[in-house]
Formats: C-alpha cells, sequence, structure tokens
C-alpha cells in the first residue's frame, strides 16, 4: 500500500523535472516508449497511455507547482515507503541494529533521490537505444546484423537488467547491516528470475482471461496495477528469503569447518 501511495508523488516530480530538461511532445514520447516496454500488453498499455497522456500537459504547464506538490508528497511517504521496507528486510535478515530517526530520514531520501535518478535515466535510455539501433540499420557493415529486427528482445533485456539493479540496490543498501555482495546478488537474481516468469504468467492471464470495457476499463486497469505491485513486492520478500537462506548455510558451514579445525 504504501508503494502505490509513493508512486504518484514520484511521477509527479519525475515528469516535473523532465519539462524541466525536455519539451512536452519529447515528455510524451519517452512516456509511450517506457510503457510499451514495461507493460507490453496492448489494452492495459492503451488505457495506461490514454489516462497519463491526458494528464501531461498540466502537469508540464505547472511544473514549478508539480515539483512543490511532489516534495511535499515525498516528505511523508518516502519515510512511510522505505522504513516499511527497511523494517521487513531487517527482520529478514537478523539485523539488531538502531540508528536514529533522522539518520534512517536521510537515508530515505538518499534512496527517492535514488530512485527518481534511475527512472530519469531509464527515460533517457529507451531513446537513445531506438535511435542507435535506427542508425546501426543504415551503416553498411552493421546492415548485415539487422539489429531493428531484435529490437524488442534488446529492450526486454534492457528492462530485466534495470529490475534486476534496482533489487540489487534495494537489498544492498537499505538494511542497517553490511550483508555482503553474495548474498545480495543471490537475492537480486531469484528476484528478478521469479519477477520476469511472473510478468510473463500475468501478461497471459491479462491478455487471454481479463476482458476490458469502456465502461469498467479504468477501473480494471487500476486493479491490475495494484496487483502487479503487490505481487512484486512478494517477490521482493521472497528473494531476500532466499538470500538470507545462502548467508545462513555459509555461516553454519563456516561453524562447522572450524569447530572440526
Amino acid at each position: 500500500f504504501s508503494l502505490l501511495i509513493s508512486i504518484i508523488p514520484i511521477i509527479l516530480l519525475t515528469f516535473s523535472i523532465l519539462g524541466h530538461i525536455i519539451s512536452p511532445d519529447s515528455v510524451e514520447q519517452q512516456i509511450t516508449t517506457l510503457i510499451n516496454t514495461i507493460i507490453p500488453y496492448p489494452e492495459p498499455a492503451a488505457y495506461t497511455k490514454e489516462f497519463i497522456m491526458k494528464r501531461i500537459p498540466g502537469v508540464i504547464q505547472y511544473k514549478t507547482l508539480t515539483a512543490y506538490l511532489g516534495s511535499f508528497g515525498l516528505l511523508f511517504t518516502a519515510t512511510w515507503l522505505f522504513s516499511s521496507i527497511r523494517t521487513v528486510l531487517n527482520r529478514i535478515y537478523g539485523v539488531t541494529k538502531h540508528k536514529s530517526a533522522w539518520i534512517g530520514l536521510l537515508r530515505d531520501f538518499g534512496m527517492v533521490l535514488l530512485l527518481i535518478f534511475l527512472v530519469l535515466i531509464s527515460n533517457f535510455i529507451l531513446p537513445v537505444l531506438n535511435f542507435l539501433i535506427g542508425l546501426a540499420d543504415q551503416i553498411e557493415f552493421l546492415t548485415a546484423f539487422r539489429l531493428s529486427e531484435f529490437q524488442d528482445v534488446i529492450l526486454s533485456v534492457i528492462s530485466v537488467l534495470i529490475v534486476f539493479f534496482l533489487f540489487f540496490v534495494f537489498y544492498y543498501l537499505i538494511p542497517y547491516e553490511n550483508l555482503g555482495k553474495k548474498v545480495t546478488l543471490l537475492g537480486a537474481i531469484w528476484a528478478t528470475v521469479l519477477w520476469k516468469i511472473a510478468a510473463v504468467l500475468f501478461g497471459y492471464y491479462v491478455n487471454h482471461f481479463l476482458k476490458f470495457s469502456k465502461m469498467y476499463g479504468a477501473f480494471i486497469l487500476i486493479a491490475v496495477v495494484a496487483f502487479w505491485l503487490f505481487y512484486s513486492s512478494i517477490l521482493f520478500v521472497i528473494g531476500a528469503e532466499i538470500g538470507q537462506l545462502y548467508r545462513e548455510r555459509n555461516e553454519f558451514r563456516n561453524v562447522e569447518s572450524k569447530s572440526k579445525g
């Protein structure tokens, strides 16, 4: 629930920043590309684009006010979101360290800034990638590879890498204890694999069993997005649990080898 609430100010703040950097037409084009990559299911993607595109002109027109509203919203929701994540991860990893509320607040804002930075980077990566693929098709010695035919595969791989990086950063930076890169890496790999499998299965369900209508389309879209965020949160916890199992197994082996030695 905290994740769903936090998305709203993060989106407002991101649109405001993009509105200062590039033109509204470029913002719409980049958001369209991003939605098509994240939601590769025609009907949900169409509803999402229609819902967001109607609000982009107003958001960019009042981009300063939007930044203030987004920052004000983040002031309340960031602490809630990342404190909840930290509580869950500390419990999973058995972390007993405690830090002051101010340190926790600064860490929360640092994570929010990192998340916004990653969203901004992803908005620039996709158009640049499309440009490079189109340029490669015009270069004589690269035309044999036909990179444009693999565009969907390349975008899919990049989206998976972004998800993996987010999982890894959250596992590595949010807990109050240094877990080691192997633990966080293993957890991030498993969480990403499970997330990709769930995305394929969920996409199959949306395309074949979920029926959209003009009357209830918006409500179904909200339910689909909320369910997907909830399911992604579960996979995030499962990835952390797998990393902790690996950690406990290593600690047990170290204790066992020391006792034998």
